[in-house]
């Protein structure tokens, strides 16, 4: 037999042999290759059988011609075979190019997991055709931190290196994307009369020369070779002792396989190599590619489909490599830039990226970590980012009369959210999800004392759950942004996160601020003293006035009425202010609170401290989260950050490996004070990592440890956060600081209250507090095209030592400064909105230039002008510049 069909018979035979063993069978039966037949362009086989496909290098060079050549969806649906299908939807399998498209019964329309045309795409490159035809994009390093890239296209399908599984209601591609470890036929030490007979006289003087600059003829006879270099060469061929051979110099991969590419034309076979191999004694020689087994599960459902990848189904050698991130279906829907549309990203309350069809964008991607920074990751003081967050884990693109929205259910801590702008290196438009499997940190030292250039952070500590992306289809009226908060809102109902608020009564927002610390003398030696900005009397009094004014459901946030006030120490007990009226002035306006239809929520942070007491529980050293370079991890207040040096007391940080044990103490302390209400604020916005190796806690883990949490030891209270990570929303029932806006990069084109679509009747929420922007008006009127009830940090007195402290972005919070403006505010959102607490938001529109329409489920309409110039509504009503006009059933 040929030496080159014995050898791809060798590796067929060894790669189909490790992919069985990957599936967990032997190999596929003969019943169930004979069960693989199809009828009508279906598959009819049983779960758990696998699907027949030729692959993609054995198709015929028309076949080949034909893939991503397609004309119309239609075209290319004909080309596919059904695979499973349910009462709304139709999946279907390219099982040669290991492509998937999903077609909506009702409306026809189609979802692609690639692009049908990609091969007519004058813009994309082979790079980029490679990327538009793949499923997964991975990206892994070396021992040597050494990066390096794969798609499943050009690494695994070319290569057919994958099994398809049929599964009820769908299907499961197991790849192998990379090089399969394989016996290069070029070893160490060939056997000298093999080499001089069934080699060099079976190839051309240039082809022999070659191997005699790579092969050295040894014998240990030959009494020119001094000791020395004896010893060497049978140190590396013990066979020297009874055998002559010619002995194979350091050679790379690349060299080894043009040498290859000599030999295999040869006599010599791999059965002679392993002869010689054993004779010889020197070690079997291998590639050392990255190869990477990972599956992919495709499934429908009642509103479109599941993707899963399940994490215990990826494996590699990790002596030698290790994954870092994989990018999930990055051209699922995408659309032509050509068509018109936008994709939808969830920053901030929720922005548009308009489809680039005149080629003006030249940012080809914007990037966001859902959750918001893992400050463990990024940089020690990771909260002065300007940007603003992502807090819902969805994403979406609309082009034409279809959409979709993708809900990261799984794996949702461990992603970012990629957007990628058409007419760039493809004429395509797509969003897609990057999941983290182990976390890298790579820092350029310049003048470091130990380590110069740049050196790269790895963490083993790996996700184990599953990585798993729901799509929902939309057509017609339903294909836009409104109809993608419609069915994030109906999937949070469906899993038990939101229930519908039982009162319309509007809502008002309150933040009140303590205590603070000042530095006094007494007989000329300093101490420190708790100086009071709001006491719990005062509080009361705010409540009072407000109420008088307008009929409100007022929710009062408390910060720093325990363990030290503003600047506190460690939440693992709940010692409340004397200063401010101690326990009995607490319990007081806890019951006045209750008597006029207000909330009190007390504020504890449990992933911050400001003061690392000698006897408290905490010390920074050890209870802190540790950053992937190994060092502490200290946390700053977001609001007003301008530079380091205006912070008096650095936040220093709890581990989320410590959240268990300071939350159970802490409730131990506070169930004993007879509220009903709490805050956590920090845990509604905040998300991080702890890399100490012996107290190691990835994102996921820590998101976990914080729902347990919220749903035992928080579900006595209501219970008030800020922002509002999706994962808190089941144990809300008050959000503040929710996003008013997006962060304005320069692809996204507009803000949209896609948070407030969701959210409005479901739970109640503030944007930013009104007196801290400088912009009252313009904020108001936010607030009423968004829903959002206004939000008044305020402070009874003292109000000058804030100036001093790192607290001094609290610049205009004094109440008697502010009493009667909070009070106009207040009888105009309820004349605006009471009523509307408990009705979803079911519109939102931007009709004009600066010009927008919100309505609700009752039939309210705001229309809301920001511009200069008077508005006109679609019935002919007038609205004033910088007005907005509420109107009734439209």
């Amino acid at each position: 037999m040929n030496n080159f069909i014995k050898k791809l018979t060798v590796y067929a035979t060894a790669a189909l042999l490790v992919i069985a063993a990957l599936l967990g069978t032997a190999g596929c039966s003969t019943e169930n290759n004979e069960s693989n037949s199809k009828s009508n362009g279906s598959v009819n086989l049983k779960s758990g059988s696998y699907i027949e496909k030729k692959g993609y290098k054995n198709l015929s060079e028309e076949e080949q011609g034909k893939k991503g050549n397609y004309e119309n969806a239609q075209s290319r649906i004909a080309d596919m075979q059904l695979v499973a299908e349910n009462s709304a939807f139709m999946l279907y399998l390219d099982p040669e190019l290991a492509e998937f498209a999903a077609v909506d019964k009702q409306s026809g329309e189609a979802w692609f997991s690639n692009p049908y045309d990609f091969s007519k795409d004058t813009k994309a490159g082979s790079d980029a055709k490679a990327e538009l035809q793949s499923l997964l994009t991975l990206t892994y390093y070396d021992v040597k931190a050494a990066e390096g890239t794969m798609n499943s296209y050009s690494d695994c399908t070319l290569k057919d290196q994958y099994q398809i599984e049929k599964l009820d209601g769908g299907f499961a591609i197991h790849m192998q994307i990379g090089r399969i470890e394989e016996k290069i036929l070029a070893p160490d030490a060939i056997e000298v009369s093999k080499f001089e007979k069934l080699i060099l006289p079976k190839v051309s003087e240039r082809e022999a020369k070659r191997l005699n600059t790579y092969y050295t003829k040894v014998s240990l006879s030959d009494d020119s070779l001094s000791d020395g270099v004896k010893d060497k060469y049978l140190a590396d061929v013990p066979g020297l002792k009874n055998n002559d051979f010619y002995i194979l110099r350091d050679a790379t991969d690349r060299e080894k396989k043009l040498l290859e590419a000599i030999i295999e034309k040869t006599d010599y076979t791999l059965e002679d190599m392993e002869a010689d191999t054993e004779l010889s004694g020197s070690k079997e020689e291998k590639t050392s590619s990255a190869l990477f087994n990972i599956s992919l599960y495709v499934e429908l459902t009642d509103s479109g489909l599941k993707v899963t990848v399940p994490s215990d189904k990826i494996s590699y050698d990790d002596k030698q490599y290790y994954l870092g991130s994989f990018q999930l279906l990055k051209y699922f829907g995408a659309g032509k830039s050509e068509n018109g549309g936008y994709l939808f990203v969830p920053d901030g309350s929720g922005a548009l990226i308009s489809y680039n069809s005149d080629a003006s964008k030249t940012l080809l991607h914007t990037t966001s970590t859902v959750y918001g920074m893992d400050y463990s990751l990024s940089f020690d003081y990771g909260m002065n980012s300007l940007s603003q967050q992502i807090h819902f884990p969805v994403y979406g693109n609309k082009e034409n009369n279809k959409a979709f929205l993708a809900v990261i259910e799984d794996g949702s801590a461990m992603a970012n959210i990629i957007s990628e702008s058409g007419n760039i290196i493809s004429s395509y438009e797509t969003v897609y999800p990057q999941f983290t499997y182990e976390a890298s940190y790579t820092v350029n030292y310049t003048d470091s004392t130990k380590i110069k250039g740049l050196y790269t952070y790895h963490d083993t500590n790996s996700y184990k759950g599953d990585y798993i992306v729901n799509y929902n289809f939309l057509a017609g009226e339903r294909s836009d942004y409104v109809g993608m908060a419609e069915a994030y809102r109906s999937y949070l109902c469906k899993n038990g996160v939101l229930k519908k608020s039982g009162d319309g009564k509007a809502g008002f927002y309150l933040e009140a601020l303590g205590a603070i610390e000042k530095t006094s003398t007494k007989f000329g030696i300093p101490y420190t003293e708790s100086v009071a900005l709001t006491t719990f009397s005062q509080a009361e009094s705010i409540i009072s006035e407000i109420s008088d004014a307008a009929d409100l459901s007022i929710r009062l946030k408390y910060k720093g009425w325990a363990n030290n006030g503003l600047y506190y120490s460690v939440f693992n007990k709940a010692k409340v202010v004397k200063s401010l009226g101690g326990k009995n002035g607490l319990e007081k306006l806890e019951k006045a609170a209750v008597q006029n239809g207000s909330s009190l929520y007390p504020d504890a942070d449990f992933f911050m401290v400001c003061k690392d007491g000698f006897s408290d529980g905490y010390r920074s050293s050890a209870q802190s989260a540790r950053s992937i370079r190994k060092e502490n991890l200290y946390l700053m207040n977001p609001q007003g950050f301008t530079n380091f040096a205006e912070f008096q007391y650095l936040n220093y940080s709890v581990s989320p490996y410590y959240y268990n044990k300071y939350i159970k103490e802490f409730f131990a302390k506070y169930n004993k004070l007879g509220l009903s209400g709490i805050s956590v604020g920090s845990m509604g916005n905040m998300l991080y990592s702890e890399f100490r190796k012996s107290k190691a806690v990835n994102r996921e883990t820590a998101m976990n440890t914080i729902t347990e949490n919220l749903g035992s030891r928080f579900s006595d209270y209501k219970l008030m956060l800020d922002g509002g990570n999706a994962y808190t929303l089941k144990y809300a029932s008050d959000l503040t600081n929710v996003p008013m806006y997006n962060s304005a990069y320069t692809q996204e084109d507009e803000s949209i209250p896609f948070m407030q679509l969701v959210l409005h009747g479901y739970i109640g929420y503030s944007g930013t507090a009104l007196n801290l922007t400088g912009e009252y008006e313009d904020m108001f009127l936010k607030c009423i095209e968004y829903g959002s009830a206004p939000l008044f940090t305020v402070a009874a007195e003292n109000t000058e030592l804030l100036n001093k402290t790192s607290m001094s972005y609290y610049y205009s919070v004094k109440w008697d400064a502010l009493k009667e403006k909070v009070k106009e505010y207040a009888a105009r959102w309820k004349e605006a909105y009471d009523g509307l607490n408990d009705k979803e938001m079911k519109f939102h529109k931007k009709t004009g230039d600066n010009f927008y329409r919100t309505e609700y489920e009752d039939g309210t309409v705001f229309y809301v002008n920001y511009g200069a110039n008077d508005a006109v509504t679609e019935s002919g009503a007038v609205v004033p510049p910088r007005s907005y006009l509420k109107v009734k059933n439209g």
